[in-house]
C-alpha cells in the first residue's frame, strides 16, 4: 500500500497557539512509517567499536540519541548500556568505560539519572559502573556517600568530580576529605592532564590540611618546571610561609598569570542563594496551588523554600513540566534533536517510544542550507525544515514539529514557550487546557523564541563595541 502523505501547517494544527509557534518554514511531512532498524541495535561491547559509534557508525542507534536517554535516567537504556557492558571481554573494560565517560565529561544529568544509577554504583565492580559513576560523582553523591566513591573501582577521574562538584554553588563547603582525593590529584598532576589546574586548586582549597600537605608532596616530585610553577600558584591564599614563598615564586615566571595579577581571595566566595524570606516563601506555596489547580499535576512536589522569589516558569521547571535552556548552542550542528528529546522528556509517557532525529547541513555548507528534523512517533514520520541560524537553534521550527507530532498521537499535550527577558528560553509541555487555564489566570504568558535570540545577538553586540572602545 502507498504511503499516506499529508502536508501541514502549524496554524491548521495549532490555531490555539498559532501566533507565538508559527516558524518561517511551517511546513511538515507526514509518512506512514517504522523507527529505522538500528535504534534496535545492541550498543558497542569492544573499545574500538566504541570509538567509531561515537564518531557516527551508522550501524548502532545515534550516540546522541543514547546519551540523552541514558542522562535523563532512562531505565531501558541504561539496561541496554549494561547488556553492552557485560559483553566487553575483561581485558578491554577499563578502556571501553573509559571512553564512554571522556564522551559524557561536561554533560549534564538529571535528577532521574541520579535515582536509576544510585544502584549501579552500590553494585559490584562493573564496566557499566565504570562508566556512570563520573557524572554520578559530580552531580548526584552526597556526603553520606563517601565510601563508594572512593571505591578502589572507581575511576581517579570520578574521584576527583566528587571533590569538584561543589565548587559551582559558590561556598566553601566541600565533600569530607580522604586520602583517595591525593592520590587522584597526584596522578592527574604527574600525567601532565590538561584538568591537572584545577584538581590543584581543588586539593588545596580543602579546608582539611590534609589536602594542602598531599599537595606539597606532589608538587616536590615534579621535575617539570612550568608544571611544578602551576600547581604552586594553589597556594595563594595560604597563610603558611613555606606554601607562599612556593606562590611568589612561580608568580615570578608566570607574572601574567591571573592569579598573580588578581589574586581572588576566598572571602570574595559568597554563597549567591541566600535563604528565603517568609514571605517569598508563602507566595511560591500559593503559586504552586494556584498551578496544580490549573491541571499542572507534577507541581505539588516542588518545594516551596526553592521555588520562592520565581515566578510561573520556575516552578514549572522545577516541576518538570518546563525545560529551560539557553537558545545559543555555542557548537555546530546544533542538535536540535537534543532539544526534542528534553521536550519530550516533559510529557512522559507520551513520547517514551518516539525517535528524534537531526540532519545538519554539512561543514561549509551556505547558510541558506537548512536542517532537517525527523521525529518518528505512533506509526508515523514526521519531517521539517529548520533554519540553519548558525550556532542558534531554531525553536520555532522545534515546537512545531512537536506540536504536530502530539496532533498526530491524538494528545492533547502542547508546547508553548515562555519569556525570560534574555537569550535564554523556558517551553511548557502540558495538556492545551492546563496551559489556557494558567494564561487566563496569569500564571505564565507566552514568549517569542526569536525575542531571546534577539536579546542575546544584541548583548554579544554590546560586549564586541565596548572591547572595541
Amino acid at each position: 500500500m502507498r504511503a499516506a502523505i499529508s502536508w501541514i501547517t502549524a496554524c491548521a494544527l495549532l490555531s490555539a497557539v498559532c501566533p507565538a509557534l508559527a516558524g518561517e518554514n511551517p511546513q511538515i511531512e507526514i509518512r506512514n512509517a517504522r523507527i529505522p532498524a538500528r535504534y534496535a541495535a545492541a550498543l558497542p561491547a569492544t573499545p574500538a567499536d566504541m570509538r567509531r559509534w561515537i564518531a557516527g557508525d551508522a550501524r548502532y542507534p545515534p550516540f546522541a540519541h543514547v546519551q540523552d536517554h541514558v542522562l535523563d535516567g532512562d531505565e531501558r537504556w541504561i539496561a541496554r548500556l549494561a547488556a553492552a557492558a557485560n559483553k566487553v571481554p575483561a581485558a578491554g573494560q577499563a578502556a571501553w568505560a573509559k571512553i564512554w565517560a571522556d564522551a559524557m565529561r561536561f554533560e549534564t544529568a538529571s535528577r532521574n539519572y541520579c535515582a536509576s544509577v544510585r544502584k549501579i554504583v552500590a553494585a559490584p565492580a562493573s564496566a557499566q559502573r565504570a562508566a556512570l559513576i563520573g557524572i554520578y560523582a559530580g552531580e548526584c553523591a552526597t556526603d553520606a556517600e563517601l565510601d563508594l566513591i572512593v571505591r578502589a573501582d572507581t575511576p581517579d577521574s570520578a574521584v576527583i568530580d566528587y571533590y569538584s562538584a561543589l565548587k559551582t554553588e559558590f561556598t566553601a563547603r566541600k565533600h569530607p576529605y580522604h586520602p583517595r582525593f591525593a592520590s587522584a590529584t597526584g596522578a592527574l598532576i604527574l600525567a601532565g592532564d590538561s584538568e591537572a589546574r584545577g584538581a590543584a586548586f581543588n586539593l588545596a582549597g580543602h579546608p582539611d590540611p590534609r589536602g594542602r600537605l598531599a599537595l606539597r608532596k606532589i608538587h616536590a616530585e615534579l621535575k617539570d618546571r612550568k608544571r611544578a610553577d602551576e600547581i604552586a600558584l594553589a597556594f595563594y591564599e595560604s597563610k603558611d610561609p613555606a606554601e607562599k614563598a612556593l606562590t611568589a615564586a612561580a608568580c615570578k615566571r608566570l607574572a601574567q598569570d591571573p592569579i598573580c595579577t588578581s589574586p581572588m581571595s576566598s572571602a570574595d566566595v559568597q554563597d549567591i542563594d541566600p535563604p528565603p524570606e517568609p514571605g517569598q516563601v508563602d507566595a511560591a506555596k500559593a503559586l504552586i496551588a494556584r498551578l496544580a489547580a490549573a491541571g499542572f499535576n507534577k507541581v505539588s512536589a516542588v518545594d516551596p523554600a526553592e521555588a520562592a522569589g520565581g515566578d510561573g516558569g520556575t516552578v514549572l521547571t522545577l516541576a518538570g513540566h518546563a525545560w529551560w535552556f539557553d537558545v545559543e548552542t555555542d557548537r555546530f550542528p546544533n542538535y536540535h534533536d537534543s532539544l526534542m528529546r528534553h521536550l519530550a522528556a516533559l510529557v512522559a509517557p507520551a513520547l517514551d517510544d518516539a525517535v528524534f532525529e537531526e540532519t545538519a547541513p554539512r561543514m561549509g555548507d551556505a547558510e541558506s542550507v537548512p536542517y532537517r528534523l525527523t521525529v518518528y512517533a505512533g506509526g508515523k514520520r514526521l519531517q521539517a525544515q529548520a533554519l540553519n541560524l548558525g550556532d542558534w537553534y531554531d525553536v520555532d521550527a522545534v515546537m512545531n514539529l512537536m506540536n504536530a507530532t502530539m496532533k498526530e498521537i491524538g494528545s492533547d499535550i502542547r508546547f508553548i514557550p515562555l519569556p525570560t527577558g534574555d537569550q535564554s528560553l523556558i517551553i511548557v509541555g502540558a495538556p492545551q487546557p492546563a496551559i489556557d487555564r494558567a494564561i487566563r489566570a496569569r500564571l505564565i504568558r507566552k514568549g517569542d523564541a526569536k525575542e531571546s535570540e534577539r536579546a542575546g545577538k544584541e548583548f554579544e553586540t554590546e560586549v564586541l563595541k565596548n572591547h572595541d572602545d
